[in-house]
């Protein structure tokens, strides 16, 4: 380390001499040459000199600052800085911040050098309180440096105590993917740029430095595996001469082995086997406002705590089901004013978060395609981009829920490829603005999706590179076989993309699920054939097996055929097959075409 040193004379020789006299130098650390060898090899240039960083320009502090070098020899040369006050304040005091690239100095005079990261740190003589720097005025200190020459590049840092630049670096931080479903490398570049210069960029992950780049381009690699498991927060943070820290976020998604099948709690009845099958919860219906507030400023948390308390038991990951949702509102709520349902919404949340703190997952906005809120214009309504009123609604749940993984949730996403690109666009809008943390696709009313379709689309939404949740899943069919035929088509589907981080069923014991016939348990606890299916393919069984299904013919006349009730396609105001809609008569469970709508009830997704 090079000593703090300076050089106060009467009289000082002009420093525009090739070569100064050693006893006009001081030593910054003892056994140190006073001077360069009386010597210089003939293939350097002497008097070299580097352009103005500035021409008096504010960042300057109205000064022009300048350097080159008296002379150069294998491993050493003799430099100089000049400081030339175009319009600047008369100078008692100043700082500057030398970088000497992969050199060192070994002795200087006229100032004061003090190692500092990355370069050393020039400051002032104590006589020059008397002499000043007025305007139009220059003043010179020099150094001998040790190594070979390759530039010297000084920044003003200050005058008389005041900081020359204020103007923060800017700077971009893009990661190579955001999500990581098996082991990999992860890229992390940063763009940035400065009104003087750019020092260095500083990458963390969630708080703690992990690299350094010093020169552009600004990159860092780091080896993922699962021991980065969860959402992880990395930082760039551009460090320009003077100090001044401009930074930019990113997050990435680790999820290496730890995909969980989960289930929907509603009863006490569905506590009882749930950990045996499942490993991830989400309350059916006690995470809803309504079900919270059904009376104003009177919260029910009785339902919520017993699953959020379960979860905890067990280790599961819980997601919150939901904050926004057109169905199941507090009553009271659509009679507001739109500034007190903003204000009510504001207290929801809240409420929320001082109980329980951040949950795992968050369903921020549920069915924005089919059931917006009747607080939507409190929200922003559509606005410029369509959405605003989704916008600003995950833009309260993130400051409310900062370390919660934000979700979207809605059905009929995954049928018809139009259905897919709407949901896109929202996603994009969320995505763009950094609010959206995961894609929920329900995954109801798939019984007669074209599979190759759903899986298609599957695929357009694992391309934003979110993770993709299947939240809501079921297959309602009486027949076990049946029933077990399709939900192992589907299940196969999701869980052999690997962007699909989770499948949570909704529900699974008899009598206890949304849709009549879409348990995975009957009523005394045993497996229903899908779940012994299940079971055997989540444990790697090679040859996981379900009952044969043999379809019964379809009866009818010239004026139609005759579909049973489940036959049905329930997902609302779609034609699975197109051609007119018939309406089902209600008399038989019957109809002459496979349509009927969405049926609204308490126990809704």
């Amino acid at each position: 380390m090079v000593a703090r040193s300076s050089v106060g004379l009467r009289s000082s020789p002009p420093l525009s001499k090739r070569w100064l006299s050693s006893s006009f130098v001081l030593a910054l650390s003892a056994g140190l040459g006073a001077c360069a060898p009386e010597q210089s090899t003939e293939e350097h240039a002497v008097g070299s000199v580097r352009a103005a960083l500035t021409n008096g320009a504010a960042s300057n502090c109205g000064y022009e600052i300048t350097s080159g070098t008296y002379s150069q020899w294998p491993n050493g040369y003799q430099g100089w800085v000049t400081l030339k006050n175009v319009n600047g304040p008369s100078a008692t005091a100043f700082e500057v911040f030398l970088d000497v690239g992969n050199t060192s100095i070994a002795d200087g005079w006229q100032a004061v050098f003090n190692e500092s990261e990355g370069g050393y740190t020039v400051t002032e003589p104590s006589w020059l309180v008397w002499q000043r720097i007025p305007q139009g005025a220059s003043y010179q200190f020099a150094f001998n440096g040790s190594g070979n020459y390759a530039g010297v590049t000084p920044y003003l840092i200050s005058v008389n105590g005041t900081r020359c630049d204020e103007v923060a670096p800017v700077v971009d931080l893009e990661v190579s993917k955001k999500l990581f479903t098996a082991n990999g490398t992860l890229k992390l570049t940063a763009t940035a740029s400065d009104d003087v210069a750019v020092r260095r960029v500083i990458f963390e992950q969630d708080g703690t430095v992990i690299g350094v780049d010093t020169e552009a381009p600004y990159e860092l690699e780091i080896p993922v595996t699962d021991a980065l498991n969860g959402r992880r927060r990395f930082t760039a943070t551009a460090v320009d001469p003077s100090g001044n820290t401009g930074s930019d976020r990113e997050s990435v998604l680790v999820a290496i082995g730890n995909r969980f099948v989960g289930t929907a709690i509603d009863a006490n009845a569905d506590y009882e086997h749930a950990a045996a099958y499942f490993n991830q919860i989400t309350p059916g219906n006690a995470g809803k406002w309504g079900e919270v507030e059904r009376v104003r400023d009177t919260m029910d948390w009785e339902k919520l705590d017993e699953a959020v308390a379960f979860a905890a038991e067990h280790g599961f990951p819980f997601k919150l089901h939901t904050l926004v949702w057109g169905q199941q509102e507090p009553p009271w709520l659509a009679a507001l004013p739109p500034e007190e349902q903003l204000e009510e919404l504001e207290e929801w949340m809240a409420a929320l978060k001082e109980r329980y703190g951040d949950f795992a997952m968050i369903d921020v906005v549920n069915e924005p395609l089919h059931a917006p809120p009747s607080y939507k214009q409190a929200l922003g309504g559509d606005g410029e981009t369509g959405w605003d009123w989704v916008i600003t609604a995950f833009e309260m749940a993130r400051r409310h829920f900062p370390s919660s993984e934000l979700h979207l949730n809605d059905y009929q996403v995954l049928i018809f490829d139009q259905f897919t690109t709407d949901y896109l666009q929202i996603v994009g809008l969320l995505q763009e603005r950094g609010l959206i943390d995961g894609i929920g696709e329900q995954g109801h009313f798939l019984e007669r999706a074209d599979l190759d379709v759903v899986e298609a689309n599957l695929a357009r939404l694992a391309a934003t590179g979110l993770p993709v949740y299947i939240t809501e899943f079921d297959v309602s069919f009486a027949n076990d076989a049946r029933h077990a035929n399709r939900f192992r088509d589907l299940f196969t589907i999701f869980w052999e993309n690997p962007s699909v981080l989770g499948v949570t069923h909704w529900g699974h014991l008899e009598g206890h699920t949304w849709r009549p016939n879409a348990h995975l348990l009957y009523a005394d606890g045993g497996p229903r054939p899908a779940l012994d299916w299940l079971t055997c393919y989540l444990g790697g069984g090679e040859e996981c097996t379900v009952p044969e299904y043999v379809p019964e013919p379809f009866v009818g006349d010239e004026s139609g055929i005759v579909l049973e009730g489940e036959d049905y396609d329930e997902a609302e105001g779609l034609l699975a097959l197109g051609g007119p809609a018939r309406t089902p008569t209600t008399e038989t469970g019957s109809a002459t075409a496979r349509w009927c709508s969405r049926t609204a009830g308490t126990r809704s997704p």
